[in-house]
């Protein structure tokens, strides 16, 4: 049994000889992934390029010749502008852009003057070589009588090839050509921008992807809205986070069954789950589901729904009703998947001045195969020590590997529930030990032990009895509700 919503694909696995020292020390990758704000564009894709690029957020991320360039508090968006003086005429070039999201048939373009001009203009050029599109010109648009001041928003037709190219094209650098008499004080430009395609809110310009809506029942557009935006804001952070390979076209289909969902490249939700925007929380949690796609096989899904919390948790909106356990609670367990506060007290306890437990493991399980094992190269400290300290030493430990029977959630020995010494356990047992009803579906039986197995609580019920290893369990695959482990 796969416990958990979301079921981890295959994929390649990495050397496992990998010495302890190197996965306790965050690599520099996943070191910048965890906690760098600022974005750094030269070493791998960002979904959040764009916003930012476009934004005029960084002055860094643009070139200016002919011109003093300086940045500017009078925006239109965000928080800061470019602003570039000294000169009658200037070259704007954008740092190359993996890719462009939303393009349409006009780009649009705020500029402010400092004086009134008799004459002058402004041009785009758009230059992707390896897409054959070579210094292509976008068009022009005059400056002349605008109002000093005042924040204009210029147009920029594109033709219909140019926008074709645009949409396919890689490594994009837009040039800002401006003409106009020569100022000591500086023109600000900001919020360059496609014009956005009917139903798409102002919230989703330069989002670095696209969210499809697939409006299958009636719902509040206001509160839509909302659910949009939130995933606007947080699917670029998470994708530079978790997953730059993450789906770049992202599709948001309105059901009426279950509550939430997320698989492939869609998060499902039931519109009467949802009635009104204060859960949007929900929605960082299934956007992380799709991050979390990558897995290989044989990630517990308890870490899986787990570590969503987890990431919800820590973008949680403040004054929202939800939250996650913060601190240990009788009868729970981490195979639960109520992990938030255990990963927190990891931080704290064993990977200070290091990446934070979560990011490492989520690494870590993308370049080789999960195992409980990962837990103790990470810290030095098996997880199940890690539960008890954390438990304040209220919690049972399991058995050490070959002096019990060891259960398993999937079929051939994937997702480790615990080994269990000689001794009888019905549900009261198995909860606080991390095993719920029907979840066992293989085991391994050392020699010198048997265990019985039984379909229901209390002893009852079909029941069969294993001497050896089974990597699945015939008509006791998730079935079984109690057990009695005995030493021959």
């Amino acid at each position: 049994m796969l416990i958990g919503t979301l079921a981890a694909g295959c994929a390649d696995v990495g050397s496992e000889d990998q010495a302890p020292g190197e996965l306790g020390a965050a690599s520099e990758a996943g070191q910048t992934r965890a906690v760098q704000q600022n974005i750094e564009f030269a070493n791998e894709p960002s979904m959040r390029q764009q916003k930012v690029v476009f934004g005029f957020e960084d002055a860094s991320h643009w070139h200016v010749s002919g011109g003093v360039p300086s940045v500017s508090s009078d925006h239109t968006e965000g928080q800061l502008a470019l602003a570039v003086g000294g000169a009658g005429r200037a070259e704007i070039s954008s740092t190359p852009l993996d890719r462009l999201t939303g393009v349409t048939g006009r780009l649009l373009l705020d500029v402010r003057l400092p004086v009134a001009f008799a004459w002058g203009n402004v041009q785009l050029f758009v230059n992707s070589p390896s897409s054959n599109v070579l210094n292509r010109p976008v068009g022009w648009a005059s400056l002349q009588g605008l109002t000093p001041g005042a924040a204009h928003e210029l147009t920029f037709p594109l033709a219909a090839d140019l926008q074709a190219a645009l949409a396919q094209a890689r490594d994009v650098v837009v040039t800002i050509e401006l003409n106009q008499p020569a100022t000591a004080v500086p023109t600000v430009f900001d919020h360059l921008r496609f014009a956005p395609l009917p139903g798409v809110p102002a919230c989703g310009e330069n989002a670095g992807f696209t969210l499809n809506v697939i409006r299958t029942h009636e719902f509040d557009e206001g509160v839509l809205e909302n659910i949009q935006c939130r995933l606007y804001e947080m699917y670029p952070v998470l994708s530079d986070r978790f997953n730059p390979d993450a789906p770049r076209a992202l599709n948001l289909e309105l059901v009426d069954t279950g509550v939430a969902g997320a698989s492939g490249d869609t998060i499902s939700f039931n519109v009467h789950e949802f009635p009104d925007s204060s859960d949007l929380d929900a929605f960082v949690h299934e956007a992380m589901h799709i991050m979390q796609s990558g897995y290989p096989k044989g990630v517990p899904g308890w870490f899986v729904e787990g570590g969503a919390d987890y990431i919800r948790d820590q973008y949680r909106t403040p004054g929202t009703s939800w939250s996650a356990s913060q601190s240990w609670e009788q009868d729970q367990h981490y195979q639960h998947g109520e992990i938030t506060g255990f990963l927190k007290w990891i931080d704290t306890h064993y990977r200070v001045g290091q990446e934070s437990m979560f990011d490492a493991l989520d690494r870590v399980v993308r370049e080789r195969e999960y195992s409980p094992e990962l837990w103790g190269e990470l810290t030095g400290v098996d997880i199940n020590t890690m539960w008890y300290e954390y438990s304040g030493g209220r919690t049972p430990m399991p058995a050490p590997e070959g002096q019990g029977v060891t259960f398993f959630a999937s079929v051939d020995y994937y997702e480790t529930l615990g080994t269990f010494a000689p001794g009888e356990y019905d549900a009261a047992a198995l909860f606080p030990r991390g095993i719920d009803r029907n979840w066992i579906s293989s085991i391994k039986v050392p020699a010198g032990y048997s265990v019985t197995a039984y379909a229901n609580g209390n002893f009852t019920g079909t029941k069969r009895t294993y001497t050896v290893n089974r990597r699945a369990l015939d008509i006791m695959e998730d079935e079984i509700e109690s057990f009695i482990v005995t030493k021959l």
